[in-house]
Order: C-alpha cells, then sequence, then structure tokens
C-alpha cells in the first residue's frame, strides 16, 4: 500500500548534485532518493560492506522506487541480516521483482530512468554470481526488456532542467568510456 507521505516532485529522485558512488568496477553511480546507489543509506555514503547507524534507516523513502532500495540496504546490512552470498543474491531478485511490480504511473522520469538502470544493473550480478539460477533466462529476458522500457519512457519524459542537471554526469562517463 503507498504511503500517502511519499512525494514525487519532479526534481527529487536522482541526486545530480552529489558526488557519483563507486559502482561495479568503478563506474561513477549517481544516487536516488536516500536509498539507492551501492553504499548510499539514509543520505549517506558508507564504505563497502560497513553496516549503517539504525537511525539511517528511519530516513523516510522519497517514493515506492526508494523505499524498494530501503529494503535491499536492509538486507545488505552486515549488522542486521549478516553477510550470506545467497541471501545477498536473492535480494538482489527481490529487488528486481520489486521495480517490475511498481506500477508506471507511480514512476516519474527520474524513477523509470534509475529503476531500469538498477534493474540491468542488478541483472548482471546476479547472472555473473554463484547463484546465477535465481534467475531463469526467461525471467532475465523479461526483466531486461522492462527496464529498457522504463529507461526509454523515463528518457523521454525528463523536464529540460533534469537534461541540464544530467549532461555534466554523462559528460564524465562518456569522457571515462569512449
Amino acid at each position: 500500500m503507498p504511503n500517502p507521505h511519499w512525494t514525487f516532485e519532479p526534481d527529487e529522485g536522482i541526486n545530480f548534485g552529489q558526488p557519483p558512488v563507486p559502482g561495479p568496477e568503478g563506474i561513477p553511480l549517481l544516487t536516488y532518493g536516500e536509498y539507492g546507489g551501492p553504499g548510499y543509506t539514509g543520505g549517506h555514503y558508507l564504505p563497502p560492506g560497513s553496516p549503517s547507524p539504525p537511525a539511517d534507516y528511519e530516513v523516510a523513502p522519497i517514493d515506492p522506487l526508494d523505499a524498494l532500495f530501503r529494503l535491499h540496504d536492509i538486507a545488505y546490512d552486515p549488522v542486521l541480516s549478516g553477510s550470506d552470498p545467497l541471501a545477498q543474491a536473492q535480494a538482489d531478485v527481490a529487488l528486481i521483482q520489486g521495480i517490475a511490480r511498481l506500477p508506471d504511473p507511480k514512476l516519474d522520469a527520474q524513477a523509470s530512468i534509475y529503476g531500469g538502470l538498477a534493474t540491468l544493473g542488478l541483472i548482471a550480478r546476479v547472472e555473473s554470481g554463484p547463484y546465477d539460477d535465481l534467475l531463469s533466462d526467461r525471467q532475465d529476458l523479461r526483466y531486461a526488456v522492462g527496464a529498457l522500457e522504463d529507461v526509454s519512457r523515463g528518457l523521454h519524459d525528463l523536464t529540460h532542467t533534469e537534461v541540464a542537471s544530467a549532461t555534466p554526469y554523462l559528460h564524465t562517463i562518456f569522457d571515462l568510456y569512449l
């Protein structure tokens, strides 16, 4: 059941004003809301594998996508959930499934883009790990197609302000990899 206190303001979501966090293979990733992004919980950056202070989980998620990221952070917290690789892979699959179940009208442009990109990254992480059987090839394809549709829809719906905010980040990524 959606929380009536969540906001869906067009400039909330992807944290363009904050520095990216290092993702897999050192790729710089922007964060989302209060919980989206590696090592980003409750609006704070944490060193990899470190527990989050309990107060970080009391920060309200900005929307349903951010709420899913919060649950994922809890599943990865070594104090709350341990560091069992199978449990973490299951948390990745649960996040993929949760993002796929979010109704499109509940996602603004930024949430659509970030959720789609997160799904693609999570599929790659699950499939490259020891528990690659948690998702079938058919599920991989279904979730990947849905993620690409989310990204496409989000890109189409970005405001001019959001495009302007994203441009410096995109130039940084292109400069690193082209």
